[in-house]
């Protein structure tokens, strides 16, 4: 067990001032306006330990977040792109490794509507080392353009794909580059413009795009293996994880597409609304089984619907309405996100400064939200973590119709998952953990390596997913008369001690048994 960074002079219990097992906001990270920035783009990274943001304005800048209850994890890991002029689109894209975190950058050239784009790569672990959040590498694509870029990898952190779009001259480009290396794996240029949506399966084996009124589909190698013209310009694509089905909006339609044995699309089904109504957003499981969708009234623009469809069945299995006054405020569905196993969808919106809730997540069994929040003003951004538990939002201060150029990153969280990391781990801090079980005397935390498979073990419910044959730690502590157990141990100072993977589970003594939580953490040590 060297491998598992603590010190083992003492251990302690701890108290927390938010409570991890309710539901509520766990953090926020806010500009300022002497330091002016609007939450562009968020993603989460590292299992959902690490929330990767960016912001653009006056004082554009990548920042690091964690999504337990401290925020920010420290000033070394916020990089300010502003004094090297970044302007236009900043943008995220997190994988599952801490060591992945990639950016897309844009700066002015040329003239003022002209901007060329930086692609980078940061490691969570080598910045925390040195203190510096210098990138590890950076591709210039080359191409100076007037409209956004759009940024996407795959889940392992393996590849990443960036596309942008020039108006004036009416053309795009798409590059794939090595996770690692940053090296262009595949490029492609075509005659079209402007670019309006990108989405990527889940090993980015496909990428389809918007770009004017056409849909593009792209394998791995740039190889483009689906064309069509959509008749009409459209903000909603999704393609599942898988890239068995894609969803592309067309005018007050939705059209399902399902991938062929010659891997074009072929259209499956069509859900068609009202004709003052437009798809925004649109996202889908890894199987593409679940699918959810924002809809806005052009004619009623403070009216907006979301939902949530089972893909079998072609049936909608959830749907919500909101609507404001005449000649108010416009309301707009921002961001749409589906968890990997389509059990729960979030929806983030601008609203319209009423008590209507902003940002919704919804469990697909259910057929009803588990969080609702009636943030302040409008949603920018939105992630959602694997699990459907955690949900990290870019709020700007102000409504989207109203000037304003300072907002902020919030994380909340369900409350379910019955063991929490509830401080950010850091080197030369502490690791700080709460577990909950109904009725529990007694809570042991078992600390070590991940194992590959479930151990079973006689009067005992659930699994143990720690390694036995690593000789994991084990840790008493006594549980409060809710169920909830608090564990506080101090992180080696030592360097070597970032990055070191290791994982926890919990163990409560509750009933004459041994009640294995269902959730296993593997905090990221910074």
């Amino acid at each position: 067990m060297a491998l598992v960074p603590l010190c083992l002079a003492t251990f302690a219990n701890a108290q927390f001032q938010t409570d991890p097992f309710q539901p509520g906001l766990r953090s926020s990270h806010a500009a300022t306006i002497a330091d002016a920035w609007l939450p562009q783009s968020v993603d989460f990274a590292a299992g959902g330990e690490l929330v990767w943001t960016a912001g653009s304005g006056t004082a554009s800048r990548l920042a690091l977040l964690s999504s337990a209850p401290s925020g920010a994890i420290a000033p070394e890991l916020v990089d300010s792109l502003s004094p090297a002029g970044a302007s236009g689109t900043v943008a995220v894209a997190g994988a599952k490794r801490a060591d992945r975190l990639f950016s897309a950058a844009q700066f002015p050239t040329i003239d003022a509507s002209h901007k060329r784009t930086t692609i980078a790569l940061h490691d969570a672990f080598a910045s925390a080392a040195s203190g510096t959040f210098a990138p590890r590498w950076a591709h210039d694509m080359g191409l100076f353009v007037n409209g956004p870029v759009k940024l996407a990898c795959d889940a392992a952190g393996t590849k990443a794909v960036a596309a942008l779009s020039d108006a004036n001259t009416g053309t795009a480009r798409v590059d794939w580059l090595d996770g690692s290396t940053g090296a262009l794996l595949a490029r492609v240029d075509f005659a079209s413009s402007p670019l309006r949506a990108l989405a990527c399966s889940r090993d980015l084996s496909r990428t389809a795009l918007v770009v004017g009124t056409t849909l593009f589909v792209f394998d791995a190698n740039g190889v483009k293996v689906h064309q069509e013209s959509l008749g009409a310009a459209t903000y909603a694509l999704g393609l599942s994880g898988d890239s068995s089905r894609l969803i592309v909006g067309a005018q007050n339609k939705l059209r399902v597409l399902a991938r062929a044995a010659d891997s074009s699309y072929t259209s499956l089904f069509t859900v068609t609304s009202a004709p003052s109504e437009l798809a925004t957003r649109v996202a889908l499981s890894d199987d593409g089984s679940t699918w959810a969708a924002g809809w806005w009234n052009s004619l009623s623009p403070a009216s907006i619907r979301f939902e949530v469809w089972d893909g079998p069945s072609q049936t909608r299995t959830w749907f919500a309405l909101q609507s404001g006054p005449p000649g108010g405020l416009q309301n707009y569905p921002e961001a749409v996100a589906v968890t990997p196993d389509g059990r729960r969808a979030a929806f983030a919106s601008w609203g319209v400064l009423d008590s209507q809730p902003e940002l919704v997540l919804v469990d697909k069994a259910l057929a009803a939200p588990v969080l609702s929040v009636d943030l302040p003003a409008s949603a920018l951004s939105l992630a959602l973590d694997d699990g459907g538990t955690r949900i990290a939002v870019g709020m700007k201060h102000v409504h989207a119709n109203q000037f304003g150029s300072t907002g902020e990153f919030r994380v909340y969280d369900t409350g379910e998952r019955d063991l929490q990391v509830v401080a950010a781990p850091r080197h030369g801090g502490n690791l700080q953990l709460a577990a909950h079980h109904p009725g529990s005397s007694i809570t042991l935390f078992v600390v070590g390596p991940l194992s590959p498979t479930a151990q079973t073990f006689p009067n005992c419910t659930g699994s143990l997913w720690i390694d036995r044959k690593a000789r994991p730690l084990v840790f008493a502590r006594p549980s409060d008369a809710a169920g909830n157990a608090v564990f506080s141990a101090p992180l080696s100072s030592s360097s070597s001690a970032i990055g070191v993977p290791f994982a926890v589970q919990a163990a409560a003594r509750a009933g004459g048994k041994l009640h294995f939580s269902t959730s296993v953490v593997e905090p990221v040590v910074l």
